[in-house]
């Protein structure tokens, strides 16, 4: 493995028949501030991935934003959406996004880190199918998304 390896950009999938229903994984999307419209960039991208992820699939998964350590370093310009499940959940939220154009148009790099490195994201709460546990820029696009 090369030191530049990780700027390859294939996301790094789960396979679903691997997934385990009690094997708790993280994944991170990530987005190009650049791309996405607007000026509150964490809002719009909570909305492609509540837009473009069936509700059933996301009940549960803990959610998390914020910019990744390379951009605060002023390396990429990216901000992330986390999203902490079940395997086998956290494995349907990549193929949703993977499907969805409103997603792969605006995705960094390495679009989808599965278990990846840590990254400074804040916790916006869980989602529900009502999203009263979600916060801050989570809960706005929720009620943005769900009218």
């Amino acid at each position: 493995m090369g030191f530049f390896d990780f700027l390859k950009k294939e996301p790094k999938i789960e396979k679903e028949s691997d997934s385990n229903d009690n094997t708790y994984s993280v994944l991170h999307a990530r987005f190009n501030i650049d791309a996405v419209e607007g000026g509150a960039h964490g809002f719009a991208c909570y909305k492609i991935v509540f837009s473009n992820v069936p509700s059933n699939v996301l009940e549960g998964c803990a959610v998390s934003m914020g910019d990744s350590n390379a951009t605060l370093a002023g390396r990429e310009n990216v901000c992330i959406i986390g999203l902490e499940g079940k395997g086998k959940e956290i494995s349907s939220v990549m193929n949703a996004l993977n499907n969805s154009t409103a997603f792969t148009s605006v995705c960094a790099d390495n679009p989808l880190v599965l278990n990846g490195p840590a990254e400074p994201l804040v916790s916006d709460g869980t989602y529900t199918e009502d999203g009263s546990l979600l916060l801050s820029w989570a809960k706005s696009a929720f009620d943005s998304v769900k009218k």
